[in-house]
């Protein structure tokens, strides 16, 4: 984990204030905090030089990878590749292209844009199946199929349960591959540990009640960020929701070689990539993602400014709200949160109407109450509720969106338009008052006291 910096380029000191540009949409915010009030700022951060030529560094790691090359594990094998959906920010047209030469001595190529329980019938979706079409013609490859996951809409097949109970139930055409290859931004992620190439199978392919038995995982204390049984670091291995996700892929892969091509990017950026054994590259990339987006800090904030980051973080409510979840360890219980989330660029309140129903329609009755629901009785996409409440009860929320206030103001939020009067009313009503700000929230972790456990 890092320290904090206030070095970055998006703070500049004007006199005796300090100006923040934080992401929103598709577009910036400048804000102006008094020196004497700001603690500091929060966004990822690299040690080495920024490096932008994504391309190269994918190539690089694919002809340097831990393990066997690429193209001698597919050499005459059925192969199955995973990418992420749209939902993403990683170049998946980059990648596409990148990837494609080395899987032309494959028998056959099954490729699945791994939606779990997203919808898969976006442009974003369609747009990746394109890019695949066209690598796949310029590469003269024939024997192929190009497959949208619908979590509803396919042949399942049920392989067996975890030790956690939960039904492994499949897309069809995923099953009986000689070599399962997977494609992965990592980051940080609020109740799964890290997004990583173990998600491309649970949620990644997985029938609608698979995903729900293992979310509900989520409402355990240790289903937080920054733990992974796949984590160097003995303890932080216990996390039942990412534990349950990796026994199911076990199961997928039963006698089939696996293989990942991982990388951490940002924006036009790449910090990292590499490419080879699944358990060792996947264990480096956690790793590094802690180098890079895990902070701890010895003092907690009054107030603390969140932004999701801009688009594609911030499309809704629902994918806004992790951004919360992975930094509230910097606000005092009793503080106050401004939260920069558009939701107006993608989906508005949530993904889709199920999605609506148990999040945002759920967290509209009184705190207590969805507590006391959520926990006698878990459905998809309640844990965003369930986690939102209990952080309802601990500080107060101030946002600014594209959201009607009265949509906002149902969940317990205070909708606002101006977030520069609200800082100042903060440093007008306590003069003493200490702001943190966090840029690209979604893809933070931030401790206190570099207390791991305490995250729920």
């Amino acid at each position: 984990m890092t320290e904090i910096n206030n070095s970055n380029k998006s703070i500049q000191q004007k006199m005796n204030m300090i100006s923040c540009e934080v992401g929103y949409g598709k577009d910036k915010i400048d804000l102006n905090i008094p020196k004497r009030n700001f603690l500091g700022f929060f966004t990822p951060i690299s040690k080495n030089k920024i490096n932008t030529d994504i391309e190269g560094a994918l190539i690089n790691a694919l002809e340097n990878p831990i393990g066997k090359k690429l193209d001698d594990v597919v050499d005459n094998k059925k192969v199955c590749i995973l990418i992420e959906d749209g939902t993403r920010a990683s170049s998946q047209k980059i990648v596409v292209k990148v990837t494609m030469p080395y899987l032309k001595p494959a028998k056959k190529l099954c490729f699945i844009i791994t939606t779990g329980s997203h919808n898969p019938y976006t442009e974003e979706n369609k747009e990746i199946a394109e890019a695949l079409k066209s690598s796949i013609h310029n590469n003269g490859i024939e024997n192929y199929e190009i497959i949208i996951h619908d979590c509803f809409n396919h042949e399942f097949i049920n392989l067996g349960k975890t030790s956690f109970g939960t039904d492994v139930i499949i897309n069809k055409k995923a099953h009986g591959c000689d070599v399962y290859f997977t494609i992965s931004d990592l980051k940080t992620h609020y109740f799964a540990g890290y997004s990583n190439p173990i998600k491309n199978f649970l949620p990644g392919i997985c029938a609608y009640d698979t995903v729900e038995q293992n979310h509900s995982l989520a409402l355990k204390d240790k289903s937080t960020f920054l733990r992974h049984p796949l984590h160097p670091d003995p303890s932080r291995k216990s996390q039942p929701v990412a534990e349950d996700m990796l026994e199911a892929m076990r199961l997928i892969t039963k006698n089939a070689e696996t293989y990942t091509l991982n990388m951490i990017t940002l924006k036009n950026a790449i910090f990292w990539a590499e490419a080879g054994d699944f358990d060792i590259v996947t264990s480096n990339g956690l790793k590094k993602v802690d180098e890079i987006a895990a902070f701890t800090i010895n003092k907690k904030a009054d107030y603390l400014i969140v932004s999701a980051g801009g688009y594609p973080f911030d499309g809704s409510l629902y994918d806004s709200q992790r951004a919360l979840e992975l930094t509230k360890n910097a606000v005092k219980d009793g503080g106050e949160i401004l939260f920069l989330a558009n939701c107006g660029v993608g989906n508005g309140i949530a993904p889709n109407e199920k999605a609506k129903e148990f999040f945002y329609n759920a967290l509209s009755e009184p705190l207590d109450k969805v507590l006391k629901t959520i926990e006698n009785k878990y459905v998809l996409y309640s844990h965003k509720a369930f986690k939102f409440a209990k952080l309802l009860k601990k500080v107060k929320i101030w946002i600014k969106s594209s959201l009607n206030s009265e949509i906002v103001e149902q969940i317990h939020l205070i909708s606002i338009n101006d977030p520069q009067k609200v800082i100042d009313n903060w440093v007008k009503n306590d003069p003493n008052a200490q702001i943190y700000v966090c840029d690209k929230g979604s893809k933070l972790a931030i401790f206190y006291n570099n207390n791991i456990d305490d995250n729920s």
